[in-house]
């Protein structure tokens, strides 16, 4: 699958699942390419979050990072929503 929870192509990677909860979509994938300088990652998923079917333009490393960002940005907007989300986890004793 390479289309997006918007209907558009996604191009990041390859599509391994799509996580529903509400009103929030989590794109898991296999990235084409690592991020950065660390190559050992080339198979790591990575979750892109989207909510009402939007890009938020933000990922994650894991799934529950994601699901804090994606609730992040569906009730404080998306530009704000990877800090927002560090400073709920540190609130839920979640270890990112």
């Amino acid at each position: 699958m390479r289309i997006g929870p918007d209907g558009k192509r996604f191009v990041w990677g390859h599509i391994v699942d799509v996580h529903e909860i509400g009103r929030y979509q989590i794109v898991e994938a296999v990235p084409n390419r690592p991020r950065g300088e660390d190559k050992s990652a080339f198979n790591q998923r990575e979750f892109f979050v989207y909510v009402d079917n939007e890009d938020v333009n933000s990922y994650a490393t894991s799934l529950d990072q994601a699901l804090l960002i994606a609730i992040a940005a569906g009730n404080g907007g998306k530009n704000e929503a990877a800090t927002t989300a560090r400073y709920m986890a540190r609130l839920a004793g979640v270890d990112l």
